[in-house]
C-alpha cells in the first residue's frame, strides 16, 4: 500500500490455485484447511495478532517495567497447551513452558505474556496508544 495515497500496490493470497492442473490438484482444491479457492487478501478477515504485540508492550516499555517483568508459562501436563482466560474466552499459547521476559516473549510470540501485560496496562491506555499509531482510523 502506498503510504502517501493509500493506493494498493500489491496483494498476495496463499496458497494459490495452480493453473497447470496435476493429478493431485482436485484433492488439494477440496482441502478444507487450505481452501486455495479463497482469495485471502480480499475475502478474509484476520485478527491483528502478533503485529499488535509491540503496541501492547509500549506503555510498559516506556516506564521501564517491561524490561524487568518476567512471566512464567506453565502447563498442567506436558501435552496440554498453555492458555490465558480473558473473561470467558480461552486464548491458546503455543510457546513451551518457562520464564519469559519481553525479548523471549517477542521472539517466541507468546500470547500469554502479551495478554498478561495488556491486562495489567489497561485497555484504555492501549486504545489511546493505538490511536497515536493511527490504528483504527480511516
Amino acid at each position: 500500500m502506498d503510504v502517501r495515497t493509500g493506493d494498493m500496490l500489491a496483494m498476495v493470497s496463499s496458497p494459490v490455485m495452480n493453473p497447470d492442473y496435476s493429478s493431485n490438484e482436485p484433492a488439494r482444491l477440496s482441502d478444507a484447511k487450505l481452501r486455495p479457492q479463497i482469495n485471502r487478501a480480499t475475502y478474509e478477515n484476520y485478527a491483528p495478532g502478533s503485529i499488535f504485540k509491540p503496541v501492547v508492550a509500549w506503555p510498559r516499555w516506556k516506564t521501564g517495567l517491561i524490561q524487568t517483568r518476567r512471566f512464567t508459562s506453565r502447563h498442567r501436563e506436558r501435552s496440554e497447551p498453555r492458555y490465558v482466560m480473558v473473561g470467558a474466552k480461552q486464548i491458546q499459547d503455543t510457546v513451551p513452558p518457562g520464564d519469559y521476559d519481553f525479548r523471549r516473549a517477542i521472539e517466541r510470540s507468546s500470547n500469554a505474556y502479551f495478554i498478561t501485560v495488556g491486562l495489567r496496562t489497561g485497555i484504555q491506555k492501549i486504545v489511546q496508544l493505538a490511536g497515536k499509531f493511527h490504528l483504527g482510523s480511516a
